[in-house]
């Protein structure tokens, strides 16, 4: 009964509370054995996650202790065939449930029990007996197991009847019970390649959403607990929900069987038709979050593009949902309100701005607690499509089946050859649950088998996971309670573990490794907080360590970046629009843009454009520093801006953490985190046009008017904002609706009352006003069209500099100069100057009077533009002669009008004179005249 012991007290550790009970066993039987009970871990949660436990394993053993596990022992095979095994709850007013034979899927409610190969024993060795009840037991409550007709191989050498094991649930409450609908994409674009650039083999955005959705199935095997609900919606032109019974298509996530046909479904699924989000997500609600109790109600939202179809997410219902979605709540979903359901929005494939920014809004409408994440797909040596996704929801539903302090420990890929390769975690004093998911980033090409796996404990111990291993749909989930009960020992947790893939000669594995641990004192949280970024704005990321509560300081927080090497609104603005028809397998082409985008992403070249690269990595530091957005050193928050994001697209951050507690020593943490930045236009570099005025018969004018807008780093927003983008005038009615020219730039004409009508033009972009400007200001009209000439007036003070200024002082400096201009940004000027300088010792001064020829560069073409300018020129100096020298300077313009300017300048001079170099600087104001 001393092992017994031990095994109480390894529950113990899991705070779940054993009453041993009695074994019996034979006593006729020559080599007479004992079963020894652990409460099985396989679908059972512990303490920290608030629930009892849902089974036991039973393995068969010796009287000296010795395990059965060892093929052709002849003990084994054990038979079962004559077995019963009860589940009594509450002794004292019993409830007595007859588990079913055979079968470990149970209904909820129910128990089945049936052999299997024990933990630790060869695969072909079934040693251990497992109860399974569907469901958890009652809080603070007996449970006793019993067993009876166990028997050996030949029926005499080992037979046990009458064994019966006895534990006390765990007194604390389950966590709320949660329910999650996938919704997902099955439109015709889905049968796209996910990777355009792809090294690693065709691998379309359905098979990548299929592999990757294969992680919430193995994850809610583990971690799911009665109550929890899961559902599954599809969406093309109109949605369906699957298995829609007694009004609901929420289905009992702990039933196996339940998880298992929604698998089916989804991996059944193949693209047709068009893209509706409104309808997928009005599904979800009317046919199974509608009446339901759960508080916590999740979407999935999985698609590969932006809505086409009505009911539209966001308001309001427009030809092809062209519709902006606020941030600010409720979501509106064909004009009804979408609440008390968080939806995380999750894309792959290649699409434009807005269809960006409003899957980045559903999120932050609806509060998903999460990232918005967009799968990232233009990297040249292999597709992250599959991994990304992985990852998305591994960490999403760690997240939400138990908290912060279920994580992501280790997010690796790797290749197995002909030799073994390894990955090292470190695991902590206080962990209860070590998770592990491999799988393919490639999974359809290669089978998982090549790469089974053993475990490397602290201690040196081998482990062969096999046994409590899921192995579904090309991906496999292992879950392993901690402390370990292993012949006899405990291993404990804390420590260096080593998950190895034994090398197969000739073979090769692509692997995608996740691991999760479940602490009960860590936790962490990982966010960005910059709802709407635009280029060149800050991101912030921030990562919050507690342990017990309390920050966790003097910890290594670095974020890896890979980022766009163009932006999406660049590459469609200055590409010519091939010719040819996009295959879309059926969906609908939403607009010439996309079309565009499309037939670009079909021709490597033009594809190699989208691709992604290695930004600098950021170090989050808690050093209570404003630079990186650290607000109190010492506080657990470690803090980081990134202020690189130049170009429009996504950018990922992949968050590594190590550190180091007294109560649960080395740890280590990683998350992926991922941020659409989107080019907001501003005034200065948005050009706004009069391309013709026509005057009518009847007096009214027809203008015709163009808007190009960029962002504050010249950046086009590009094509594709019809719906998000407006030119509208003051007077007037449209003649000639809005026009997308698929080079960054938008028409569109109105009819004016007469000929002497002078409207205010504005451009608003997403719902946000641009620039707004009197027609006759316009480039191209009466007061604006484009003038070449310039005439400019200076007046100001000389510095003299070196050996100069110790002779002379500062005087005055006069100036005017001829512009003439190639194009808005340059030109040419003549200039010609007269620079006064007073002697320090005598009641005189020195001149130059100087005739310089420079070029000029001008930055943007708003009301300030900044300049610079070089050039060289003849000085001729007071007492007569001729030098030569080169000046170098800057101007602000501030243009007050179209035609007339103040500006500011800087120049620096230097004159050769008389084998030395005069140097001296002027300060000057002045203005400046277009003709």
């Amino acid at each position: 009964m001393n092992w017994m012991r031990k095994i109480c007290s390894r529950e113990l550790l899991l705070a779940l509370v054993i009453v041993c009970g009695h074994t019996a066993s034979s006593a006729h039987s020559p080599n007479p054995g004992i079963m020894v009970g652990s409460l099985f871990p396989g679908d059972a949660t512990t303490a920290s996650q608030n629930a009892g436990a849902k089974g036991m394993d039973l393995d068969f053993n010796r009287d000296d202790g010795s395990a059965i596990e060892t093929a052709g022992d002849s003990n084994l095979p054990i038979d079962i065939a004559t077995a019963s095994v009860t589940i009594t709850i509450n002794p004292a007013a019993p409830t007595i449930i007859n588990c079913d034979r055979g079968t470990l899927t149970p209904e909820p409610g129910r128990c089945g029990f049936n052999m299997i190969h024990g933990p630790f024993s060869p695969p072909e060795v079934n040693a251990t007996l497992r109860v399974v009840f569907g469901g958890l037991f009652p809080a603070s409550t007996n449970v006793q197991i019993a067993v009876n007709g166990v028997r050996s191989a030949d029926g005499s050498s080992f037979s046990l009847s009458g064994s019966e094991w006895e534990f006390l649930t765990s007194a604390m409450a389950p966590r709320a019970p949660v329910s999650l609908e996938m919704v997902f994409d099955v439109s015709g674009s889905m049968a796209g390649r996910a990777a355009p650039l792809s090294g690693c083999g065709p691998l379309t955005r359905m098979q990548a959403l299929k592999d990757a959705a294969q992680s919430i199935f193995n994850i809610l095997g583990s971690y799911t607990i009665p109550g929890d609900k899961l559902g599954l919606v599809t969406f093309t032109t109109t949605a369906t929900a699957f298995n829609v019974v007694g009004g609901t298509n929420l289905k009992d996530a702990t039933d196996a069987r339940q998880r298992n046909a929604i698998r089916t479904n989804l991996n059944g699924q193949m693209p047709t038709a068009a893209t509706s989000i409104g309808d997928g997500l009005r599904v979800a609600k009317a046919s199974g979050f509608d009446g339901d109790t759960n508080t916590t109600k999740r979407v999935f939202l999985f698609s590969d593009g932006e809505q086409n179809t009505v009911p539209c997410a966001g308001e309001p219902n427009t030809p092809f949902c062209r519709s902006t979605v606020s941030t600010t709540p409720p979501l509106l979903v064909g004009g009804a309100a979408y609440e008390s359901i968080s939806v995380c929005p999750v894309t792959v494939g290649q699409f434009t701005g807005p269809a960006y920014t409003l899957q980045q809004n559903i999120k932050t409408a609806t509060g998903c607690p999460g990232p918005y994440v967009h799968a990232i797909t233009n990297d040249p040596s292999c597709p992250r499509a599959t991994t990304d996704l992985t990852t998305f929801f591994t960490q999403s539903l760690a997240n939400l089946l138990v908290g912060d302090k279920l994580e992501l420990v280790r997010d690796v890929t790797g290749r197995v050859t002909g030799t073994d390769k390894s990955e090292k975690l470190s695991a902590n004093t206080n962990d209860v649950s070590l998770s592990i998911l491999v799988a393919s980033p490639n999974m359809g090409q290669t089978p998982l088998a090549l790469a089974p796996f053993r475990l490397k404990a602290p201690d040196g111990t081998i482990i062969d996971p096999s046994p409590v291993t899921q192995t579904q749909g090309g991906m496999s989930f292992t879950t392993i309670r901690l402390p370990l009960f292993f012949k006899g020992k405990v291993i404990k947790p804390q420590g260096e573990w080593e998950i190895q893939f034994p090398g197969v000669p000739g073979a090769i594995f692509d692997y995608h490794l996740i691991v999760l641990l479940d602490n009960e004192n860590l936790a962490s949280e990982f966010r960005t907080s910059n709802v709407d970024p635009g280029t060149g704005e800050p991101i912030p990321i921030t990562v919050e360590l507690t342990e017990d509560g309390s920050p966790i300081t003097g910890v290594t927080v670095v974020a890896q970046l890979v980022g766009p090497e163009n932006g999406v609104g660049n590459i469609l603005s200055k590409a010519p629009t091939p010719s040819g028809t996009p295959n879309t397998g059926g969906d609908t082409i939403r607009s010439e843009a996309q079309r565009k985008l499309l037939l670009l992403l079909e021709d490597p070249a033009s594809a190699a454009l989208f691709r992604d690269k290695t930004l600098p990595s950021l170090v989050l530091l808690d050093n209570g520093q404003i630079l990186n957005g650290d607000t109190a050193a010492n506080d657990g928050t470690y803090s980081g801006l990134f202020t690189g994001a130049l170009q429009e697209g996504h950018y990922r951050f992949v968050v590594n953490v190590r550190g180091s507690t007294a109560k649960n020593g080395d740890f280590q943490r990683t998350q992926l985190l991922n941020v659409y930045v989107r080019p907001k236009p501003v005034a200065a570099n948005t050009r706004l046009a009069l391309l013709s005025s026509a005057v009518q018969p009847d007096g009214t004018v027809i203008v015709r008017i163009s808007a190009t807008p960029r962002d504050r780093f010249d950046n086009f927003i590009g094509p594709d904002y019809l719906g998000h983008l407006n030119i509208r005038s003051s007077q007037g009615v449209v003649v000639t609706p809005l026009t997308d020219k698929l080079d960054g730039s938008y028409e569109i004409s109105y009819r004016l009352p007469s000929a002497s009508s002078n409207p205010d033009i504005t451009v608003d972009v997403m719902g946000t006003d641009v620039v707004k400007k009197p027609l006759s200001d316009l480039d191209g009209g009466p007061s604006s069209s484009f003038k070449r000439w310039g005439l400019s007036l200076h007046g100001g003070s000389t510095f003299p500099h070196g050996f100069f200024g110790n002779v002379f002082d500062p005087g005055v400096s006069l100036g005017a100069d001829l512009e003439y201009r190639f194009t808005n940004l340059f030109s040419v000027e003549a200039y010609l100057g007269h620079d006064r300088f007073k002697n320090q010792f005598f009641n005189d001064s020195f001149h130059l009077t100087h005739l310089s020829g420079h070029a000029k560069f001008t930055f943007g073409t708003g009301t300030v533009r900044p300049s610079v300018h070089a050039g060289l020129g003849a000085y001729f100096p007071e007492g007569g002669g001729t030098r030569f020298g080169g000046n170098a300077g800057a101007s602000v313009q501030f243009w007050l009008t179209p035609n007339f300017a103040i500006e500011p300048s800087y120049n620096y001079r230097a004159v050769n004179f008389s084998g030395s170099t005069l140097k001296y600087s002027t300060l000057q104001g002045g203005i400046r005249f277009r003709f």
